[in-house]
Parts: C-alpha cells; sequence; structure tokens
C-alpha cells in the first residue's frame, strides 16, 4: 500500500491538470464564464455551497482557484464573497496538503538528505512563520505550497493558521477588485469608478508585498 501511495498522488495531479488543459474545463474556469454560469442561480441558498466546495475539492487536484476567487467576488460582492472566498480557499489549501501528506509524505521523507533534511527538520521548527511569508507574497504558486507543505515535515496546525492568517489580505483585494469590476458595469459609474480605483491601489500595494517586507527586515 506504501508503494502504491505516490503513485496514486501522481495520478491525481496528472488527471488534475489533464483534466483542466485537454478538456472544456479551461473554458469553464474562467470569471467570466463562471459568473455567467452562476448568475441565473444567484439567489439561491445552495449556490454558494457547490462553488466552494467545487473550489475546495480543486485543491486536491491542483486546480486553480484564482478564477473561482474572482468569480465569487463578482457575484457576491465585497464581504459575502470575502467570507465565501475564506473559506473555500482554505478548505482547498487542506485538501491539497492532507492528499500530499499522506499520500506522498512517507516516500519523499526517504530521500531527504543533508542540506534537504536540516530543510525539513527547520520547516517543522518555524512552520507558521515559513507559510505566513509565503501565503502572505503574492509571489508563491497556491497549489504549489500546499503540496509543498504536505510532503515537508510542517505541523499542520501551524499550516492551518498561517495559511488562514496570511491568505486574508489577498483574498480580501482580490474580492474586491472583483467586485469593483462589475459593480462598474452595472452600477453609478462615478461610485463605480473610485472602488475600482481603490481596488487596484490595494492590488499593486499587495505585490510590493516582497519589498517592503525586505526593506522591514533591513
Amino acid at each position: 500500500m506504501k508503494n502504491f501511495k505516490p503513485l496514486l498522488f501522481l495520478l491525481i495531479l496528472v488527471g488534475g491538470l489533464a483534466a483542466y488543459f485537454f478538456t472544456p474545463l479551461r473554458q469553464v474556469m474562467t470569471p467570466a464564464r463562471l459568473v455567467a454560469l452562476t448568475h441565473s442561480t444567484h439567489g439561491v441558498w445552495w449556490m454558494p455551497v457547490v462553488l466552494i466546495l467545487f473550489y475546495g475539492i480543486g485543491g486536491l487536484f491542483g486546480l486553480p482557484g484564482s478564477a473561482l476567487t474572482l468569480a465569487i467576488g463578482a457575484l457576491y460582492g465585497v464581504l459575502p464573497g470575502f467570507f465565501y472566498n475564506v473559506i473555500a480557499s482554505n478548505l482547498a489549501a487542506g485538501a491539497g496538503f492532507f492528499g500530499a501528506r499522506y499520500l506522498g509524505r512517507d516516500f519523499v521523507s526517504r530521500f531527504l538528505k543533508g542540506k534537504w533534511k536540516e530543510f525539513d527538520e527547520q520547516a517543522a521548527s518555524h512552520g507558521f512563520r515559513l507559510i505566513f511569508y509565503l501565503r502572505l507574497v503574492p509571489l508563491f504558486p497556491f497549489n504549489g505550497i500546499n503540496f509543498g507543505a504536505g510532503l515537508s515535515k510542517v505541523r499542520f496546525t501551524d499550516y492551518a493558521v498561517a495559511s488562514l492568517l496570511g491568505m486574508i489580505p489577498g483574498t480580501f483585494v482580490y474580492t474586491y477588485f472583483a467586485s469593483s469590476l462589475l459593480s462598474r458595469t452595472t452600477g453609478a459609474k462615478e461610485e463605480a469608478t473610485f472602488h475600482l480605483i481603490l481596488s487596484t491601489v490595494l492590488f499593486v500595494l499587495l505585490s510590493l508585498i516582497p519589498v517592503i517586507y525586505k526593506q522591514f527586515r533591513k
């Protein structure tokens, strides 16, 4: 069974990538298409549950969640959309982590030697700080962090809390930006333009976090 786990993990990742790139799923998983598909059921109470579950399960297969984040923000507005996105992104983060931890950790640990072994131990000792930084800085791929943390020795409690806190700024900015884009086309132009400009400024500031962090450390 242990020898079968890495193969299953690989099959899950390959299957997720194949489904995304070689099926209509890639065309469906765009913010505009998702909004169009779910707009008619916008008032249905269970639609956010469906989107959240799809987002969460997609984390196990390595599916990109940015389109869903933007679509949820555009559909439900800033505050409800932010709440839904926080739940969905953390479910996806947990699914990716547990998939990698259960199916791939034992296999990877056999080959950790020298500096890689030391890095793995450091990840266990400073897991919260490491994951928080990786989540806060919008340069590292979401699914890459999920799987990498699961394959490492990072404790799940450190990973979960750091992910929750570290993803809040980015989740809010993405949700606000998507909501502002939609209001630009449907609401009062002056107010919508203000929100769009403000969300764009926040988006730029978010991208400058690595520079700010380096200056702060100096």
